[in-house]
């Protein structure tokens, strides 16, 4: 065969690989994180969420998507148009490979579908669905809308189906309609000292309202309209004082005079948002946060209330933990005693007796953050979901039913433990996890855990990873990390009883991914999603005794980014890397069959991306997590995989169980995902029955 022939042979294979590549399937998982909450009239309420958009019409005990079709992009803000709920204006996000597609959109039939009215023209900031991202109408002519970005202001006449850019060039917080006149709006805007922008005239122009007692911004603030007064304004800084409550983080100010009232609440904690009750006059709630002593660690997470319009303070029912990061509570506007706090896990949060109870509601939704998932090696279709806020999950059927897991280890808001499951490969069954100063065991695949005692000393830093080395039961690895920069890593060898520690070397302060390999009992530190401009690719321990060696790049140049990938599943000693050049230079991609000592230069690469696996079945197949793509060539081509749509994929698993590949991973950012995602079996001699062996 000729060099011609042979090369559309290879070509016409490729695509028929494309066309009858193994499907994923999505798997359901119960939870919502809420990006935005609307709360309408009459229990309709609609939920912007990581996953797409739910609607409500029980006050939040039923939620069903909205989308016909669902999209599963990242809904940031929803507005109604109107007070129907039917006409609906929305800032998404849609992950595409490493990138985000940001838009506006509009929907007439209750977001059963959207028209794009503003596809990503790249001017977007990266920072508007953070800080950012909000639409506001005024009631004289509800077809004119801004729409605030973190930096910009668009502005729309025809009721969201077109936009322009104005010339108003300011940090846009919260904007607000003022009903005293016609296109009076009145926005917060971020600065050192607490600031306001005015306008007159639709949102055309604005000039800038400082209080009259300058309020020097701490930390994040939240500005909250009331809504029977809407000329007040109230604001709450995210303030740390590590000596009580001595200096008022919270009040109030009228925008008429631009006069301040600061409050004062002796309850020696920190108010993070202020809202008040539309239902009854002079009634203000504060979802606040109490410090430890001489410490900006929170301990506590209390609500107040003031029946008197700030002047005097009590409590309410505390939080249990911390729901979401900016504190939002929405009341309802048609139901006396009726509140909602959005979360970033569990759903919505709904009282219905004035703050003094509230109840998880998420049912219906599937769309929960999934920091971790724990798969049994030997049988795939068994695995652990852990969920932020929500108790633990475990499946033996790859997903088609749930038990809820009674000891849940994640149940915080914030983690960064980016593995806090270990399971041992002698034994699946075993799993140690680590929660709340203390080690769990499970000896039944971890539908039952019990405390572990041990002498590891929590109290002085505790530990982000935990992994068992090699193939046995009893040798564990941790893995320490701390903004005060404590490394340390931590080595027990009596499945985790007893502990002995090891310094991490100074020039890994990046690397916190911890590796290990059944085939070998070494433990790499890496970094979470490739190395940046750096002369060093890993490091590599050989014991608790021994101090951990470094493995750099094939090349020494500070311009080039290297990615090296996770150890051959097959061979502890086989990585690929990937050499990412600034510029126009190609990418190119090395290999290691001596863990890191030397490196073949394979050729260039079309791949990117930050996290590479090797296929645990084929070690010439290689998964792009981060780009949902694959390379049948050791990764020298790569295009995307199956009816994946190109998303990014984190907590990227790939096992070979009787001599097919199967692979499990979660959607959005690695640790964070959205949704549950599992590829259907694929046989391990792919290449050779598509006769594309390279």
């Amino acid at each position: 065969m000729n060099m011609k022939v042979a090369a559309i042979a290879a070509i016409a294979s490729l695509a028929a690989w494309s066309a009858d590549a193994a499907q994923w399937r999505r798997v359901p998982v119960p939870g919502g994180t809420i990006e935005d909450l609307v709360v309408l009239a009459d229990g309709l309420l609609y939920a912007g969420t990581t996953d797409g958009l739910y609607r409500s019409d029980d006050a939040g005990d039923h939620w069903t998507r909205t989308e016909l079709v669902p999209s599963y992009k990242r809904f940031r803000k929803v507005y109604p148009l109107d007070g129907s709920g039917e006409r609906l204006a929305a800032y998404t996000e849609a992950s595409e490979g490493l990138d985000t597609s940001p838009a506006l959109e509009l929907s007439l039939d209750g977001g059963a579908t959207w028209q794009v009215t503003l596809p990503d023209d790249g001017h977007f900031s990266a920072a508007t669905g953070m800080f950012g991202g909000r639409f506001v109408s005024h009631p004289a002519n509800p077809d004119v809308i801004l729409f605030s970005e973190y930096m910009r202001l668009r502005r729309s006449v025809d009721g969201g189906r077109t936009w322009q850019m104005t010339n108003a060039i300011f940090p846009w917080g919260e904007v607000f309609p003022i009903l005293d006149a016609p296109g009076h709006f009145i926005a917060h805007s971020p600065r050192l000292n607490l600031r306001f922008l005015e306008s007159t005239d639709f949102g055309l122009s604005w000039v800038e309202r400082y209080p009259t007692t300058p309020v020097m911004r701490q930390g994040q603030t939240s500005v909250v309209q009331d809504a029977r007064q809407p000329e007040r304004f109230y604001f709450a800084h995210a303030y740390v004082n590590h000596e009580g409550n001595n200096t008022s983080n919270s009040g109030w100010v009228d925008s008429r005079d631009w006069s301040v009232t600061l409050f004062s609440d002796p309850c020696d904690c920190n108010h993070r948002r202020v809202v008040a009750d539309p239902h009854r006059a002079g009634r203000l709630v504060a979802p606040s946060v109490t410090f430890a002593p001489g410490s900006s660690t929170v301990v506590g997470f209390p609500v107040r209330e003031s029946l008197d319009g700030g002047a005097t303070w009590q409590a309410l029912s505390p939080l249990e933990r911390q729901l979401d990061s900016d504190f939002r509570l929405e009341f309802d506007p048609s139901q006396p005693g009726r509140s909602y706090m959005p979360s970033l896990g569990a759903g919505v949060f709904r009282s219905d007796d004035d703050g003094a109870t509230r109840s998880a509601l998420y049912a219906g939704m599937t769309g929960g953050t999934i920091p971790e998932v724990s798969v049994n090696p030997s049988n795939p279709e068994d695995f652990l979901v852990a969920r932020r806020l929500l108790p633990m999950l475990r499946t033996t059927d790859g997903g088609a039913s749930f038990q809820v897991v009674g000891t849940s280890l994640y149940d915080e808001l914030y983690s960064a433990y980016p593995q806090r499951i270990a399971r041992s490969r002698a034994n699946p069954q075993l799993l140690i996890s680590h929660y709340s100063g203390s080690f769990y065991r499970s000896q039944d695949g971890g539908t039952s855990w019990a405390p572990l005692a041990s002498d590891y000393p929590f109290d002085f830093i505790p530990p982000t990873s935990i992994d068992f080395i090699g193939s046995d039961s009893n040798h564990l690895v941790a893995l320490t990390y701390s903004e005060g920069g404590y490394r340390l890593t931590y080595w027990s060898s009596d499945g985790g009883e007893h502990w002995v520690s090891l310094a991490v070397p100074d020039q890994a302060p990046l690397m916190h991914a911890l590796q290990t390999h059944p085939n070998n009992d070494r433990v790499y530190l890496a970094f979470d999603s490739g190395a940046p401009q750096t002369t060093l690719l890993y490091f590599i321990g050989d014991g608790s005794t021994t101090p951990f060696r470094p493995v750099v790049p094939p090349v020494v140049d500070w311009s080039t980014y290297w990615m090296a990938s996770r150890p051959d599943p097959s061979d502890a000693e086989r990585r690929l890397l990937l050499e990412a050049p600034l510029g126009t230079t190609p990418n190119r991609v090395w290999e290691t069959v001596d863990d890191g000592t030397s490196w073949n230069l394979l050729g260039p690469t079309n791949g990117t991306g930050t996290t590479w696996t090797i296929d645990a079945c084929d070690g010439r197949t290689v998964w792009s997590a981060d780009s949902a793509a694959i390379s049948r060539d050791n990764g020298r081509t790569f295009r995307n995989d199956g009816n994946l749509i190109s998303r990014k994929l984190g907590r990227f698993q790939n096992f070979c169980v009787n001599g097919k590949t199967q692979v499990l991973a979660v959607t959005g950012e690695p640790g964070l995902g959205s949704a549950l995602l599992i590829r259907e079996p694929e046989a391990g001699d792919t290449l050779f029955r598509e006769n594309l062996d390279p």
